[in-house]
């Protein structure tokens, strides 16, 4: 007996488009730098405090965060005129359990297409 998977093609571009954002070097060592636990959530941090620790401009910066924020890796928030940047903890911890389910599904399902 054959079971089929099925995967939702709106899932899986976004699931695309998060993974792109992630493959940058760049946006790899901003979201560590933004996985900064605080009280309630994650530290939000200024364009501003994120240059100074990275050899980048804020131009690049913003850039990049702008990436992260349309695959929804980041939060932002306005207080007056700075924006303040948080890594979305609750969507990479659900996007990381996602991918681990498509895993097990691959690891499920390939000794019965070997066997086929």
């Amino acid at each position: 007996m054959s079971t089929t998977f099925r995967i939702r093609s709106p899932r899986l571009n976004y699931d695309v488009a998060l993974l792109k954002a992630m493959a940058d070097g760049t946006r790899q060592e901003i979201l560590n730098f933004l996985c900064a636990p605080a009280n309630q959530g994650m530290k939000q941090f200024s364009v501003t405090d994120i240059t100074n620790n990275f050899e980048l401009t804020a131009s690049t910066v913003s850039h990049h965060l702008q990436l992260l924020r349309r695959a929804e890796l980041v939060t932002v928030e306005r207080r007056g005129k700075e924006r303040l940047y948080a890594l979305n903890w609750e969507l990479l911890r659900t996007s990381v359990a996602q991918f681990n389910d498509l895993l097990s599904m691959i690891d499920r399902s390939a000794p019965a297409a070997a066997a086929a």
